[in-house]
Protein backbone atom coordinates (compact mmCIF):
# COMPACT_ATOMS: atom_id res chain seq x y z
CA UNK A 1 0.00 0.00 0.00
CA UNK A 2 1.28 3.46 -0.95
CA UNK A 3 -0.52 5.20 1.93
CA UNK A 4 -3.88 6.17 3.37
CA UNK A 5 -6.40 8.40 1.56
CA UNK A 6 -9.39 10.03 3.27
CA UNK A 7 -12.51 10.27 1.03
CA UNK A 8 -14.91 13.03 2.07
CA UNK A 9 -18.33 13.05 0.32
CA UNK A 10 -21.91 13.09 1.59
CA UNK A 11 -22.96 10.62 -1.15
CA UNK A 12 -22.16 7.00 -0.12
CA UNK A 13 -22.19 5.88 -3.75
CA UNK A 14 -19.49 8.41 -4.64
CA UNK A 15 -17.41 7.29 -1.67
CA UNK A 16 -17.73 3.65 -2.75
CA UNK A 17 -16.76 4.42 -6.35
CA UNK A 18 -13.67 6.34 -5.25
CA UNK A 19 -12.72 3.62 -2.77
CA UNK A 20 -12.93 1.01 -5.56
CA UNK A 21 -10.73 3.18 -7.83
CA UNK A 22 -8.07 3.37 -5.09
CA UNK A 23 -8.42 -0.26 -4.00
CA UNK A 24 -5.17 -2.18 -4.18
CA UNK A 25 -3.11 1.04 -4.31
CA UNK A 26 -4.15 2.83 -1.12
CA UNK A 27 -5.85 2.19 2.18
CA UNK A 28 -9.00 4.34 2.38
CA UNK A 29 -10.98 6.07 5.13
CA UNK A 30 -14.42 7.62 4.55
CA UNK A 31 -16.30 10.60 5.99
CA UNK A 32 -19.79 11.90 5.15
CA UNK A 33 -19.08 15.58 5.88
CA UNK A 34 -16.38 18.02 6.88
CA UNK A 35 -16.87 17.63 10.63
CA UNK A 36 -16.48 13.85 10.49
CA UNK A 37 -13.45 14.26 8.22
CA UNK A 38 -11.84 16.75 10.61
CA UNK A 39 -12.14 14.29 13.48
CA UNK A 40 -10.47 11.58 11.38
CA UNK A 41 -7.64 13.99 10.57
CA UNK A 42 -7.15 14.61 14.29
CA UNK A 43 -6.90 10.87 14.87
CA UNK A 44 -4.73 9.98 11.86
CA UNK A 45 -2.75 13.14 11.08
CA UNK A 46 0.63 11.47 10.75
CA UNK A 47 -0.63 8.52 8.66
CA UNK A 48 -2.78 10.38 6.12
CA UNK A 49 -1.23 10.64 2.66
CA UNK A 50 -3.98 12.68 0.95
CA UNK A 51 -7.62 13.77 1.10
CA UNK A 52 -10.19 13.54 -1.73
CA UNK A 53 -12.78 16.21 -0.93
CA UNK A 54 -16.25 17.07 -2.24
CA UNK A 55 -17.19 20.72 -1.85
CA UNK A 56 -20.98 20.61 -1.68
CA UNK A 57 -22.05 18.82 1.50
CA UNK A 58 -24.61 19.48 4.27
CA UNK A 59 -23.29 20.61 7.64
CA UNK A 60 -19.61 21.47 7.28
CA UNK A 61 -19.03 21.73 3.52
CA UNK A 62 -15.72 21.42 1.71
CA UNK A 63 -14.86 25.13 1.97
CA UNK A 64 -15.41 25.17 5.73
CA UNK A 65 -13.36 21.99 6.04
CA UNK A 66 -10.43 23.56 4.16
CA UNK A 67 -10.56 26.61 6.43
CA UNK A 68 -10.63 24.44 9.58
CA UNK A 69 -7.83 22.20 8.28
CA UNK A 70 -5.56 25.17 7.58
CA UNK A 71 -6.33 26.72 10.94
CA UNK A 72 -5.92 23.58 13.06
CA UNK A 73 -3.14 21.83 11.12
CA UNK A 74 -1.12 24.61 9.45
CA UNK A 75 2.03 22.49 9.12
CA UNK A 76 0.53 19.05 8.49
CA UNK A 77 1.09 19.38 4.74
CA UNK A 78 -1.62 16.86 3.79
CA UNK A 79 -2.45 17.39 0.08
CA UNK A 80 -6.19 17.91 -0.63
CA UNK A 81 -7.59 17.07 -4.07
CA UNK A 82 -11.03 18.56 -4.62
CA UNK A 83 -13.27 16.14 -6.59
CA UNK A 84 -16.60 17.83 -7.23
CA UNK A 85 -19.37 18.39 -9.73
CA UNK A 86 -19.11 22.15 -9.15
CA UNK A 87 -16.88 23.07 -12.09
CA UNK A 88 -17.34 26.82 -11.85
CA UNK A 89 -14.06 28.72 -12.07
CA UNK A 90 -14.85 30.64 -8.90
CA UNK A 91 -15.22 27.38 -7.00
CA UNK A 92 -11.80 26.19 -8.15
CA UNK A 93 -10.11 29.48 -7.30
CA UNK A 94 -11.76 29.63 -3.88
CA UNK A 95 -10.78 26.04 -3.08
CA UNK A 96 -7.17 26.61 -4.15
CA UNK A 97 -7.04 29.84 -2.13
CA UNK A 98 -8.12 27.89 0.94
CA UNK A 99 -5.26 25.42 0.55
CA UNK A 100 -6.47 22.76 -1.89
CA UNK A 101 -3.64 21.14 -3.84
CA UNK A 102 -5.53 20.14 -7.02
CA UNK A 103 -9.04 20.32 -8.53
CA UNK A 104 -10.81 17.59 -10.49
CA UNK A 105 -14.34 17.64 -11.87
CA UNK A 106 -16.88 14.83 -12.06
CA UNK A 107 -17.57 12.34 -13.57
CA UNK A 108 -14.64 10.37 -12.15
CA UNK A 109 -11.84 9.32 -14.48
CA UNK A 110 -9.97 6.56 -12.63
CA UNK A 111 -6.68 6.82 -14.51
CA UNK A 112 -6.61 10.62 -14.09
CA UNK A 113 -7.36 10.39 -10.37
CA UNK A 114 -4.64 7.76 -9.82
CA UNK A 115 -2.10 9.68 -11.90
CA UNK A 116 -2.79 13.01 -10.16
CA UNK A 117 -2.65 11.37 -6.76
CA UNK A 118 0.62 9.59 -7.57
CA UNK A 119 2.24 12.80 -8.82
CA UNK A 120 1.11 14.82 -5.81
CA UNK A 121 2.35 12.23 -3.34
CA UNK A 122 5.69 11.99 -5.15
CA UNK A 123 6.07 15.77 -4.92
CA UNK A 124 5.18 15.63 -1.23
CA UNK A 125 7.76 12.90 -0.60
CA UNK A 126 10.42 14.89 -2.46
CA UNK A 127 9.58 17.94 -0.38
CA UNK A 128 9.67 15.87 2.83
CA UNK A 129 13.04 14.41 1.84
CA UNK A 130 14.40 17.88 1.19
CA UNK A 131 12.93 19.05 4.50
CA UNK A 132 14.73 16.25 6.33
CA UNK A 133 18.00 17.13 4.64
CA UNK A 134 17.91 20.88 5.28
CA UNK A 135 15.91 21.11 8.52
CA UNK A 136 16.90 20.66 12.14
CA UNK A 137 14.86 17.76 13.51
CA UNK A 138 14.52 19.26 17.00
CA UNK A 139 13.35 22.80 16.21
CA UNK A 140 12.08 22.60 12.63
CA UNK A 141 14.32 25.54 11.66
CA UNK A 142 16.86 25.20 8.89
CA UNK A 143 19.99 23.34 9.86
CA UNK A 144 23.40 24.81 9.07
CA UNK A 145 23.65 23.49 5.50
CA UNK A 146 20.04 24.39 4.74
CA UNK A 147 20.66 27.93 5.98
CA UNK A 148 23.79 28.28 3.86
CA UNK A 149 21.85 27.11 0.79
CA UNK A 150 18.94 29.48 1.38
CA UNK A 151 21.15 32.53 1.85
CA UNK A 152 23.42 31.64 -1.09
CA UNK A 153 20.38 31.24 -3.35
CA UNK A 154 19.07 34.61 -2.20
CA UNK A 155 22.39 36.37 -2.85
CA UNK A 156 22.75 34.79 -6.31
CA UNK A 157 19.22 35.75 -7.25
CA UNK A 158 19.68 39.36 -6.09
CA UNK A 159 23.41 40.19 -6.38
CA UNK A 160 23.07 43.73 -5.02
CA UNK A 161 20.99 42.75 -2.00
CA UNK A 162 22.46 43.36 1.44
CA UNK A 163 21.81 40.61 3.98
CA UNK A 164 22.62 40.86 7.67
CA UNK A 165 23.75 37.57 9.23
CA UNK A 166 23.18 37.36 12.98
CA UNK A 167 24.64 34.70 15.29
CA UNK A 168 22.60 34.16 18.47
CA UNK A 169 24.64 32.50 21.23
CA UNK A 170 23.04 31.14 24.39
CA UNK A 171 25.42 31.10 27.33
CA UNK A 172 25.58 28.52 30.15
CA UNK A 173 23.46 26.11 28.12
CA UNK A 174 25.58 23.11 29.10
CA UNK A 175 24.41 23.69 32.67
CA UNK A 176 20.82 23.04 31.61
CA UNK A 177 21.64 19.58 30.25
CA UNK A 178 23.92 18.82 33.20
CA UNK A 179 21.47 19.91 35.91
CA UNK A 180 18.08 19.13 34.40
CA UNK A 181 18.71 16.58 31.66
CA UNK A 182 18.68 16.57 27.88
CA UNK A 183 14.87 16.60 27.61
CA UNK A 184 14.64 19.90 29.45
CA UNK A 185 17.53 21.29 27.40
CA UNK A 186 15.73 20.30 24.21
CA UNK A 187 12.60 22.11 25.38
CA UNK A 188 14.61 25.28 26.00
CA UNK A 189 15.92 25.07 22.42
CA UNK A 190 12.45 24.44 20.97
CA UNK A 191 11.06 27.38 22.90
CA UNK A 192 13.90 29.59 21.67
CA UNK A 193 13.16 28.54 18.08
CA UNK A 194 9.45 29.35 18.49
CA UNK A 195 10.28 32.79 19.87
CA UNK A 196 12.64 33.51 17.01
CA UNK A 197 9.95 32.51 14.50
CA UNK A 198 7.38 34.70 16.19
CA UNK A 199 9.60 37.73 16.78
CA UNK A 200 11.61 37.72 13.54
CA UNK A 201 9.17 36.48 10.95
CA UNK A 202 10.98 38.17 8.04
CA UNK A 203 14.27 36.42 8.78
CA UNK A 204 15.68 33.12 7.53
CA UNK A 205 16.26 31.11 10.72
CA UNK A 206 18.48 28.18 11.57
CA UNK A 207 19.87 26.22 14.48
CA UNK A 208 23.58 25.90 13.79
CA UNK A 209 24.84 23.98 16.81
CA UNK A 210 23.47 22.87 20.17
CA UNK A 211 23.16 26.36 21.65
CA UNK A 212 23.69 28.63 18.66
CA UNK A 213 21.10 29.98 16.21
CA UNK A 214 21.47 31.92 12.98
CA UNK A 215 19.29 34.60 11.43
CA UNK A 216 19.54 36.23 8.00
CA UNK A 217 17.71 39.50 7.35
CA UNK A 218 17.24 40.27 3.61
CA UNK A 219 17.63 43.99 3.00
CA UNK A 220 20.02 44.49 5.92
CA UNK A 221 19.63 47.50 8.16
CA UNK A 222 19.48 45.41 11.32
CA UNK A 223 20.47 47.31 14.44
CA UNK A 224 22.05 45.45 17.33
CA UNK A 225 20.19 47.48 19.92
CA UNK A 226 16.91 46.88 18.12
CA UNK A 227 17.50 43.12 18.10
CA UNK A 228 18.55 43.10 21.72
CA UNK A 229 15.45 45.07 22.76
CA UNK A 230 13.30 42.31 21.28
CA UNK A 231 15.26 39.52 22.98
CA UNK A 232 16.15 40.94 26.39
CA UNK A 233 12.79 40.15 27.99
CA UNK A 234 12.92 36.46 27.16
CA UNK A 235 12.78 33.97 30.00
CA UNK A 236 13.25 30.23 29.88
CA UNK A 237 11.17 27.45 31.44
CA UNK A 238 13.67 27.03 34.28
CA UNK A 239 14.13 30.66 35.23
CA UNK A 240 17.89 30.21 34.79
CA UNK A 241 20.25 32.98 33.82
CA UNK A 242 21.08 32.06 30.23
CA UNK A 243 22.81 35.14 28.79
CA UNK A 244 22.36 35.79 25.08
CA UNK A 245 25.02 37.41 22.90
CA UNK A 246 24.47 38.61 19.33
CA UNK A 247 27.07 38.91 16.57
CA UNK A 248 26.23 40.69 13.30
CA UNK A 249 27.98 40.45 9.93
CA UNK A 250 26.77 42.22 6.78
CA UNK A 251 26.85 40.39 3.43
CA UNK A 252 26.53 41.64 -0.12
CA UNK A 253 26.95 39.37 -3.12
CA UNK A 254 28.59 35.95 -3.21
CA UNK A 255 32.28 36.95 -3.02
CA UNK A 256 32.51 35.72 0.59
CA UNK A 257 31.05 32.25 1.32
CA UNK A 258 28.03 32.24 3.60
CA UNK A 259 29.83 29.83 5.93
CA UNK A 260 32.57 32.44 6.43
CA UNK A 261 30.00 35.18 7.03
CA UNK A 262 28.38 33.02 9.72
CA UNK A 263 31.78 32.37 11.29
CA UNK A 264 32.42 36.11 11.33
CA UNK A 265 29.09 36.74 13.04
CA UNK A 266 30.00 34.11 15.65
CA UNK A 267 33.40 35.74 16.13
CA UNK A 268 31.70 39.08 16.75
CA UNK A 269 29.49 37.46 19.41
CA UNK A 270 32.53 35.79 21.00
CA UNK A 271 34.36 39.13 21.16
CA UNK A 272 31.97 40.34 23.90
CA UNK A 273 31.45 37.07 25.74
CA UNK A 274 33.11 38.25 28.97
CA UNK A 275 31.51 41.69 28.86
CA UNK A 276 28.32 41.94 30.86
CA UNK A 277 27.67 45.52 29.81
CA UNK A 278 27.48 44.66 26.10
CA UNK A 279 25.10 42.23 24.41
CA UNK A 280 25.86 42.58 20.71
CA UNK A 281 28.76 43.35 18.40
CA UNK A 282 29.27 43.94 14.68
CA UNK A 283 32.07 42.19 12.83
CA UNK A 284 34.37 44.93 11.52
CA UNK A 285 37.97 45.73 10.58
CA UNK A 286 39.00 46.09 14.23
CA UNK A 287 37.84 42.57 15.08
CA UNK A 288 39.41 41.18 11.91
CA UNK A 289 42.73 42.89 12.68
CA UNK A 290 42.70 41.61 16.26
CA UNK A 291 41.99 38.07 15.08
CA UNK A 292 44.80 38.22 12.54
CA UNK A 293 47.16 39.44 15.25
CA UNK A 294 46.08 36.71 17.64
CA UNK A 295 46.48 34.04 15.00
CA UNK A 296 49.96 35.31 14.18
CA UNK A 297 50.95 35.24 17.86
CA UNK A 298 49.63 31.69 18.16
CA UNK A 299 51.63 30.68 15.09
CA UNK A 300 54.76 32.37 16.50
CA UNK A 301 54.71 30.70 19.92
CA UNK A 302 56.56 27.53 18.92
CA UNK A 303 59.39 29.51 17.36
CA UNK A 304 59.49 31.73 20.45
CA UNK A 305 59.94 28.70 22.69
CA UNK A 306 62.68 27.26 20.46
CA UNK A 307 64.71 30.45 19.89
CA UNK A 308 64.76 32.02 23.35
CA UNK A 309 62.35 34.88 22.70
CA UNK A 310 60.54 34.16 25.98
CA UNK A 311 62.05 35.19 29.30
CA UNK A 312 61.17 34.94 32.97
CA UNK A 313 61.19 38.35 34.66
CA UNK A 314 60.86 38.76 38.41
CA UNK A 315 58.93 41.32 40.47
CA UNK A 316 59.96 41.54 44.12
CA UNK A 317 57.52 41.09 47.01
CA UNK A 318 58.51 43.34 49.90
CA UNK A 319 57.64 43.71 53.56
CA UNK A 320 55.86 47.10 53.90
CA UNK A 321 57.35 47.52 57.39
CA UNK A 322 60.99 47.21 56.29
CA UNK A 323 61.06 47.40 52.48
CA UNK A 324 63.08 44.17 52.46
CA UNK A 325 62.44 41.53 49.79
CA UNK A 326 60.51 38.52 51.08
CA UNK A 327 59.67 36.85 47.79
CA UNK A 328 59.09 37.37 44.08
CA UNK A 329 56.71 36.55 41.27
CA UNK A 330 57.90 35.12 37.97
CA UNK A 331 56.29 36.91 35.01
CA UNK A 332 56.74 36.04 31.35
CA UNK A 333 58.04 38.53 28.80
CA UNK A 334 58.13 37.96 25.05
CA UNK A 335 60.86 39.64 23.02
CA UNK A 336 59.04 39.34 19.71
CA UNK A 337 61.24 39.88 16.63
CA UNK A 338 58.76 42.26 14.95
CA UNK A 339 56.42 43.40 17.74
CA UNK A 340 59.04 44.21 20.36
CA UNK A 341 58.68 43.47 24.06
CA UNK A 342 55.25 42.05 24.87
CA UNK A 343 53.80 41.96 28.38
CA UNK A 344 51.65 38.99 29.49
CA UNK A 345 48.40 40.91 28.89
CA UNK A 346 49.14 40.87 25.17
CA UNK A 347 49.13 37.09 24.78
CA UNK A 348 48.29 35.16 27.97
CA UNK A 349 44.46 35.59 27.68
CA UNK A 350 44.68 34.41 24.06
CA UNK A 351 46.72 31.34 24.97
CA UNK A 352 44.28 30.50 27.76
CA UNK A 353 41.44 30.45 25.22
CA UNK A 354 43.23 28.22 22.73
CA UNK A 355 45.01 26.07 25.37
CA UNK A 356 48.50 27.04 24.21
CA UNK A 357 48.89 28.30 27.77
CA UNK A 358 49.89 24.76 28.74
CA UNK A 359 53.09 25.10 26.71
CA UNK A 360 53.75 28.56 28.11
CA UNK A 361 53.18 27.44 31.69
CA UNK A 362 55.53 24.50 31.28
CA UNK A 363 58.19 26.84 29.91
CA UNK A 364 57.81 29.30 32.80
CA UNK A 365 57.98 26.55 35.39
CA UNK A 366 61.13 25.07 33.84
CA UNK A 367 62.74 28.51 33.43
CA UNK A 368 62.01 29.58 37.00
CA UNK A 369 63.27 26.30 38.42
CA UNK A 370 66.48 26.59 36.39
CA UNK A 371 67.04 30.13 37.69
CA UNK A 372 66.50 28.99 41.30
CA UNK A 373 68.89 26.08 40.77
CA UNK A 374 71.51 28.42 39.29
CA UNK A 375 71.24 30.84 42.23
CA UNK A 376 71.50 27.94 44.63
CA UNK A 377 74.59 26.50 42.94
CA UNK A 378 76.27 29.93 42.74
CA UNK A 379 75.65 30.60 46.40
CA UNK A 380 73.46 33.63 45.68
CA UNK A 381 70.74 34.52 48.16
CA UNK A 382 67.31 33.39 47.09
CA UNK A 383 63.71 33.96 48.14
CA UNK A 384 60.54 31.95 47.42
CA UNK A 385 59.21 32.61 43.94
CA UNK A 386 55.56 32.30 42.91
CA UNK A 387 54.60 30.99 39.47
CA UNK A 388 51.18 31.32 37.90
CA UNK A 389 49.04 28.25 37.24
CA UNK A 390 46.34 28.88 34.63
CA UNK A 391 42.78 27.61 34.92
CA UNK A 392 43.60 25.20 32.07
CA UNK A 393 46.36 23.58 34.18
CA UNK A 394 43.83 22.89 36.93
CA UNK A 395 42.28 20.14 34.80
CA UNK A 396 45.54 18.19 34.48
CA UNK A 397 45.22 15.24 36.82
CA UNK A 398 49.01 14.82 37.26
CA UNK A 399 49.88 18.50 37.63
CA UNK A 400 51.66 17.88 40.95
CA UNK A 401 53.68 15.03 39.47
CA UNK A 402 54.69 17.04 36.40
CA UNK A 403 55.78 20.05 38.43
CA UNK A 404 57.53 17.94 41.04
CA UNK A 405 59.54 16.00 38.45
CA UNK A 406 61.18 19.23 37.23
CA UNK A 407 62.14 20.24 40.78
CA UNK A 408 63.57 16.82 41.53
CA UNK A 409 65.60 16.80 38.34
CA UNK A 410 67.09 20.24 39.09
CA UNK A 411 67.46 19.75 42.83
CA UNK A 412 65.21 22.64 43.89
CA UNK A 413 63.34 22.52 47.19
CA UNK A 414 59.54 22.65 46.99
CA UNK A 415 59.33 25.37 49.64
CA UNK A 416 61.12 27.72 47.23
CA UNK A 417 58.13 27.86 44.90
CA UNK A 418 54.54 28.99 45.36
CA UNK A 419 51.87 28.18 42.81
CA UNK A 420 49.41 31.03 42.22
CA UNK A 421 45.97 29.91 41.02
CA UNK A 422 43.56 32.62 39.96
CA UNK A 423 40.34 32.90 41.94
CA UNK A 424 38.25 32.78 38.74
CA UNK A 425 39.18 29.10 38.38
CA UNK A 426 36.94 28.50 41.39
CA UNK A 427 33.91 29.63 39.35
CA UNK A 428 34.75 27.18 36.56
CA UNK A 429 34.85 23.99 38.62
CA UNK A 430 35.18 24.29 42.42
CA UNK A 431 35.42 20.54 42.97
CA UNK A 432 38.20 20.08 40.41
CA UNK A 433 40.12 23.05 41.77
CA UNK A 434 39.81 21.74 45.32
CA UNK A 435 41.14 18.35 44.21
CA UNK A 436 44.06 19.94 42.34
CA UNK A 437 45.06 22.09 45.31
CA UNK A 438 44.86 19.10 47.64
CA UNK A 439 47.17 17.07 45.38
CA UNK A 440 49.67 19.93 45.07
CA UNK A 441 49.84 20.47 48.84
CA UNK A 442 50.21 16.73 49.44
CA UNK A 443 53.18 16.86 47.08
CA UNK A 444 54.76 19.57 49.25
CA UNK A 445 53.85 22.67 47.25
CA UNK A 446 52.59 25.94 48.67
CA UNK A 447 49.43 27.17 46.90
CA UNK A 448 48.21 30.76 46.88
CA UNK A 449 44.94 32.16 45.52
CA UNK A 450 45.67 34.96 43.05
CA UNK A 451 43.40 37.96 42.35
CA UNK A 452 41.45 37.39 45.56
CA UNK A 453 38.35 39.58 45.65
CA UNK A 454 38.01 39.94 41.88
CA UNK A 455 34.93 37.70 41.68
CA UNK A 456 31.72 36.97 43.53
CA UNK A 457 32.96 33.64 44.86
CA UNK A 458 35.68 35.13 47.07
CA UNK A 459 34.37 34.33 50.54
CA UNK A 460 33.19 30.86 49.55
CA UNK A 461 36.54 30.15 47.93
CA UNK A 462 38.41 31.38 50.97
CA UNK A 463 36.52 29.08 53.34
CA UNK A 464 36.33 26.03 51.07
CA UNK A 465 39.72 25.86 49.37
CA UNK A 466 42.76 24.63 51.34
CA UNK A 467 45.11 27.43 50.23
CA UNK A 468 48.28 28.54 52.01
CA UNK A 469 47.83 32.22 51.20
CA UNK A 470 45.99 34.81 49.14
CA UNK A 471 47.05 37.65 46.90
CA UNK A 472 44.71 40.60 47.29
CA UNK A 473 43.41 41.96 43.98
CA UNK A 474 44.88 45.34 43.07
CA UNK A 475 41.49 47.06 42.84
CA UNK A 476 41.15 47.22 46.63
CA UNK A 477 44.21 49.44 46.94
CA UNK A 478 43.01 51.58 44.05
CA UNK A 479 39.78 52.21 45.97
CA UNK A 480 41.58 53.73 48.97
CA UNK A 481 40.84 57.23 47.64
CA UNK A 482 37.24 56.93 48.88
CA UNK A 483 36.19 56.52 52.50
CA UNK A 484 34.00 53.55 51.68
CA UNK A 485 36.76 51.90 49.65
CA UNK A 486 39.27 52.34 52.47
CA UNK A 487 36.90 50.93 55.07
CA UNK A 488 36.14 47.92 52.92
CA UNK A 489 39.80 47.22 52.20
CA UNK A 490 40.64 47.61 55.89
CA UNK A 491 37.98 45.12 56.97
CA UNK A 492 39.00 42.69 54.24
CA UNK A 493 42.68 42.73 55.25
CA UNK A 494 41.75 42.38 58.92
CA UNK A 495 39.41 39.47 58.17
CA UNK A 496 42.10 37.60 56.24
CA UNK A 497 44.52 38.24 59.10
CA UNK A 498 41.99 36.96 61.67
CA UNK A 499 41.69 33.74 59.67
CA UNK A 500 45.44 33.30 59.95
CA UNK A 501 45.92 33.21 56.18
CA UNK A 502 49.13 34.87 54.90
CA UNK A 503 48.43 37.64 52.39
CA UNK A 504 50.26 39.51 49.65
CA UNK A 505 48.87 42.83 48.49
CA UNK A 506 49.25 43.39 44.74
CA UNK A 507 49.38 46.65 42.82
CA UNK A 508 51.05 48.89 45.43
CA UNK A 509 51.85 52.12 43.59
CA UNK A 510 51.99 54.87 46.23
CA UNK A 511 53.37 55.68 49.66
CA UNK A 512 49.76 56.07 50.86
CA UNK A 513 48.98 52.48 49.93
CA UNK A 514 52.23 51.17 51.42
CA UNK A 515 51.52 53.04 54.68
CA UNK A 516 48.01 51.62 54.80
CA UNK A 517 49.33 48.06 54.49
CA UNK A 518 52.11 48.69 57.04
CA UNK A 519 49.54 50.01 59.52
CA UNK A 520 47.44 46.84 59.15
CA UNK A 521 50.41 44.53 59.64
CA UNK A 522 50.59 43.19 56.08
CA UNK A 523 53.96 41.46 55.64
CA UNK A 524 54.10 41.07 51.86
CA UNK A 525 53.36 43.59 49.12
CA UNK A 526 54.10 43.83 45.42
CA UNK A 527 53.90 46.74 43.00
CA UNK A 528 55.66 49.55 41.21
CA UNK A 529 56.10 51.48 44.48
CA UNK A 530 58.72 48.91 45.45
CA UNK A 531 60.01 47.68 42.09
CA UNK A 532 58.77 46.82 38.58
CA UNK A 533 59.22 43.38 37.00
CA UNK A 534 62.83 43.03 35.91
CA UNK A 535 65.09 40.59 34.03
CA UNK A 536 66.91 37.94 36.04
CA UNK A 537 70.24 39.78 36.24
CA UNK A 538 68.68 43.01 37.51
CA UNK A 539 66.58 41.08 40.00
CA UNK A 540 69.70 39.37 41.36
CA UNK A 541 71.32 42.76 41.97
CA UNK A 542 68.13 44.18 43.52
CA UNK A 543 67.87 41.18 45.82
CA UNK A 544 71.45 41.64 47.09
CA UNK A 545 70.66 45.28 47.98
CA UNK A 546 67.27 44.66 49.65
CA UNK A 547 67.61 41.46 51.68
Amino acid sequence: MAGTVLIVDDNPVNRTVLANILKGEYETLQAADGAEALELVRQRTSSLSAILLDLIMPGMDGYAFLEALGREFPRAGIPVIVVTGDTEADAEVRALDLGATDFLGKPYRPRVILARLKNILQLRENAARLHRVERDSLTGLYNQEGFYQQVETLLRREPGLEVDIVAVDIGNFKLVNALYGVNVGDEVLRQTARRLQKQFSRAILARRTADQFLMAFPGGGVGGEELWDQIRGWTNPLGLNLPVRLGICAARGTAVPVSVLCDNAKIAADSIWNRYDCHWAVYDDAIRTRLETEQQLADDLEAALQTGQLEAWYQPKCDPATGKVVGAEALVRWNHPTRGSLSPDAFVPLFERNRLILKLDRFMWERTCRDLAAWQQAGHPAVPVSVNVSRVDVYQRDLAGQRGAVLDRLGVRRDMLTLEITESAYCDDPAQLNDTIRRLRQAGFRVEMDDFGSGWSSLNALTELPVDGVKLDRKFLQDLETEQGERFARHLVEMIGDLGIPMTAEGVESARQASFLRELGCRSAQGLYYAPPMPRERFEAYLLEHL
